[in-house]
């Protein structure tokens, strides 16, 4: 303790630099700190305002997403019936279709006198558009074997349509003229052609 007040003022003078220089580090320090607490509370809240909405993005691509793989999927299943109806369907030249034709009714008894190609047409069913080729037969058998031949035909290609049908001299020795449309090779029809 001092003696005296000369040399409690020197004490106290010599404090009071020291006194200063401690509050001003002590600012310095909590500003310093004060600042840095500033720049990680605006952080954390930008960070925790992105991740709302990083978690709002991610619920409405997950919403999304399903109707895009329902999409890929349905386009997917499109895509193998078509094959499965293309190799059900009779993909083959006039030729090959006139011998079959012609080997249906050796085989029925049937007697063809004409048998006549046209030219194929297109027609669109339910999203496929089918080449249908038009055949015009002629023949002469009994009733019945004619109704067979007919029968049998329609069994051995996938698709065939009698479009019209005229028997003359019914029994033993009817004639009959039948026009016959047999659908071939399917195909999907885009949004374009189906707009054409």
């Amino acid at each position: 303790m001092p003696k005296n007040k000369q040399d409690l003022r020197y004490l106290l003078s010599g404090l009071k630099v020291w006194g200063v220089v401690a509050v001003l580090a002590a600012l310095v320090i909590t500003g310093f700190y004060g600042f840095q607490g500033y720049r990680y509370w605006t952080a954390w809240s930008g960070e925790k305002s992105m991740s709302k909405e990083v978690q709002r993005i991610n619920t409405k691509l997950s919403q999304e997403i399903p109707e895009v793989a329902s999409t890929e999927s349905n386009r997917e299943r499109q895509e193998q019936r078509l094959k499965d109806m293309q190799s059900s369907y009779f993909q083959s030249s006039v030729g090959n279709i006139m011998k079959t034709v012609s080997a249906t009714a050796r085989k029925t008894n049937v007697e063809l006198s004409s048998l006549s190609a046209g030219d194929p047409i297109y027609e669109p069913v339910g999203g496929l558009e089918y080449e249908v080729q038009g055949l015009t037969v002629t023949g002469e058998a009994p009733t019945q074997d004619l109704y067979q031949f007919i029968e049998r035909l329609s069994n051995s290609m996938p698709v065939m349509e009698v479009a019209a049908i005229t028997i003359g001299n019914p029994g033993e020795k009817a004639t009959a003229q039948m026009q016959l449309a047999f659908y071939l090779s399917p195909r999907l029809v885009t949004e374009e052609e189906g707009a054409d």
